[in-house]
């Protein structure tokens, strides 16, 4: 069957966050800039502690907490905090923000990322897309966990135009990747008649691949990486139907495509 809908995950597959992904570079510079010029973070322990309170906000209230009635700012705000008040401890400084300013500190940061300053397209994101686009005629979807601020991020790095739809959490009744929710809401929004004729695209194999073969979509595993030695790891440690699966960048990605004529990966 051939494929008339690709869908792309978001996050380390299409942008990151700029400065390589540095998420606490970016808050200690923002926190620095309009609430304390004095205080700055110390990046590599706000970076682990960064993963480690995300990690834990995700299993507690996935999906921004929306079925205990969350909102995404303030799901955001209890990793902000977190991060910052560890920091705070490490220091012996804790108190310099009390609870007032840490929330106006963690609304402030929620705010400036919507700003195309604080991302990154990976190479060739645009002429790929345009070439899907106008050249493949495929129709082209999101299915991403971010919340919907973005929209926003997504028309300020212009992106917004090479998608006809996108489904996160917010519209798809909260329901976040790996669930089979998420990728039955991208099937009724494609149009598409069967499920094997959408490709799905991510960088994570439990929240894209699996997922996404489990809905019987086809699914590619695109991890960015320009180390050999790193590419040889990977295809070493994935099973065999994976490896053949497997990309290392987004042209990587097109000529395994345009080699397949379209055709489904299933």
């Amino acid at each position: 069957m051939v494929i008339k809908c690709i869908t792309f995950d978001i996050t380390n597959t299409l942008i990151r966050v700029a400065s390589g992904g540095n998420v606490a570079l970016h808050y200690s510079n923002i926190i620095h800039k309009k609430i304390d010029n004095n205080y700055n973070l110390n990046i590599d322990l706000a970076n682990q502690n960064f993963r480690k309170f995300f990690k834990l906000e995700n299993s507690i209230r996935p999906g921004y907490g929306f079925s205990k009635g969350m909102n995404s700012r303030d799901w955001w705000a209890n990793i902000v905090k977190n991060v910052i008040k560890a920091d705070l401890d490490c220091k012996n400084k804790s108190n310099i923000f009390d609870e007032k300013k840490l929330d106006s500190i963690s609304n402030i940061i929620f705010d400036e990322f919507v700003k195309a300053e604080y991302w990154e397209k990976y190479s060739n994101c645009d002429s790929v897309l345009t070439e899907l686009k106008n050249t493949m005629n495929v129709k082209l979807g999101v299915i991403s966990n971010f919340d919907e601020r973005l929209y926003l991020i997504m028309k300020n790095l212009n992106l917004d135009c090479y998608f006809d739809f996108v489904c996160i959490p917010s519209n798809s009744q909260g329901f976040a990747k790996p669930s089979s929710e998420i990728f039955t809401n991208a099937l009724i929004k494609s149009g598409c008649q069967n499920e094997s004729e959408i490709l799905h695209v991510g960088d994570n194999y439990d929240l894209d691949y699996k997922p996404a073969r489990d809905s019987n979509f086809n699914s590619i595993l695109l991890k960015h990486c320009t180390s050999q030695n790193e590419k040889l790891s990977l295809l070493k440690n994935q099973p065999e139907n994976v490896r053949q699966s497997l990309v290392f960048d987004l042209d990587e990605f097109l000529t395994k495509l345009r080699n397949n004529n379209l055709k489904n990966f299933i």
